[in-house]
């Protein structure tokens, strides 16, 4: 069970990655990295099922049974060499021709790994213990390390060939590395699997509360209306857009424009044009007095003039702030509109398309992939320990405190006890991000 439903939240994130990046491209002004960031995320969709299969693999890839004992030609006559029968698992041939097992480590430094899953790394870090160490090894380490070499030299022919050969003829030596690295990856996920499981429970908790939230929107209001809508503003030494996306959620709340707004999930995002902007999915109530057009237009109109206007904050009124309309969703044809309807209370339809690829992405999405500029610059806007801690590490400061993407509006008090919040300490939690 647990295998589908991983390999349908990997389908759907990437599904989802793939065809948000590529919209971007076709945008006027389109990020001239993102055709990179596509090639980049296909191949870790290719990764990430791969490594789901690895681990429930039972047994190994490949079974080494003696076919005959036969005399070897550089041995005596009395000595005798066992001659040994490959015989491929359904698992290895379904996985053949292991592909991930060789793609380009070059690209994958220490920095980058941190924006990628938790599995991912460890399986990059198994993968190191057979590529041929960059630099000449010491005659030290090359006796000591004389049955890694002889790795290093397999693995390599591998990586060269794997495409060519075909899988009922492989090599017993090439049959037993692949059991071996294999093995070491499974053995890799079993040593971490507490924070595996840690970081699985998180994802899985965050994803249920939110879902719980919309199912409180629905069954208390129940036809409502989704907007979803981008924001960002350009940059400001004296004002971050974090402190701005705070304000503008907590003023709608009391003004009656904006009384038909019965709640809003989110997530954060970054690109080259806009730098750090959010997306915000607005959720209607369609009573019948107001129109969900208007309501959409006010809004991008208050964050762009109103918010001067209505804070108790003050902000520079040459700061220009833009909002624009965007997707819910941009894999599915149903939700690539900014404005979708459920047609009824509790209506499955609307529910099913909305938690399967809207919040599994806003919520889950940073497991498989979350850019270090994203993390950086979310951290910035979102804490002043990044600039009293400047000095110390990034990397520390990114793993000490750096925030989640996602973010959601606040629970009612009668509901509260339903959720395991991220902040218990607090009855109302506006917004995790």
């Amino acid at each position: 069970m647990k295998y589908i439903v991983r390999k349908k939240e990997i389908y759907i994130i990437f599904n989802e990655l793939v065809a948000k990046y590529s919209q971007a491209m076709n945008e006027i002004i389109a990020d001239p990295q993102d055709r990179r960031i596509i090639d980049l995320i296909y191949e870790l969709h290719t990764v990430e099922d791969f490594l789901n299969d690895l681990q429930f693999i039972k047994g190994d890839l490949f079974r080494c049974t003696k076919k005959h004992i036969g005399t070897h030609i550089s041995y005596a006559t009395n000595d005798f060499e066992p001659s040994f029968k490959i015989i491929p698992s359904i698992y290895a041939r379904k996985l053949y021709p292991f592909s991930p097992l060789f793609f380009d480590l070059e690209k994958y430094n220490e920095k980058s790994l941190r924006d990628f899953s938790m599995t991912l790394y460890l399986f990059i870090e198994t993968l190191k213990k057979y590529e041929k160490p960059k630099g000449k090894m010491s005659i030290v380490d090359t006796i000591f390390q004389s049955n890694s070499l002889s790795n290093y030299v397999k693995f390599d022919f591998l990586k060269i060939n794997f495409y060519r050969m075909k899988i009922d003829n492989y090599e017993e030596s090439y049959a037993r590395l692949l059991n071996s690295i294999v093995y070491d990856f499974k053995f890799n996920l079993k040593f971490n699997s507490r924070k595996i499981n840690e970081n699985n429970t998180k994802y899985r908790k965050r994803k249920s509360e939110y879902e719980i939230y919309v199912d409180q929107i629905i069954s208390e209001y129940g036809k409502i209306s989704a907007i979803s809508l981008d924001f960002w503003c350009e940059d400001d030494k004296d004002l971050n857009i974090g402190d701005l996306k705070t304000s503008f959620l907590n003023n709608i709340r009391s003004l009656s424009v904006f009384y038909c707004v019965k709640g809003y999930v989110g997530n954060w995002d970054f690109n080259v044009e806009r730098g750090l902007y959010f997306r915000c999915i607005f959720f209607i109530s369609n009573n019948g007095f107001y129109d969900v057009g208007v309501v959409q237009e006010e809004l991008k109109n208050y964050w762009e003039q109103g918010l001067f206007y209505n804070s108790e904050k003050i902000f520079p009124k040459h700061l220009l702030r833009y909002a624009d309309s965007s997707f819910l969703a941009y894999s599915s044809k149903k939700l690539t509109t900014s404005v979708i309807t459920s047609h009824e209370k509790g209506s499955k339809r609307f529910i099913d398309e909305f938690y399967d690829i809207v919040l599994n992405y806003i919520v889950v999405s940073e497991k498989y992939f979350y850019p270090a500029i994203l993390r950086s610059s979310l951290l910035h806007a979102t804490s002043k320990i990044y600039e009293q801690e400047m000095p110390l590490n990034e990397k520390l400061l990114l793993d000490k405190y750096g925030a989640s993407r996602s973010f959601r509006g606040h629970i009612r008090k009668s509901h509260a006890e339903k959720l395991t919040l991220a902040h218990p300490s607090k009855e109302d939690v506006r917004d995790s991000g």
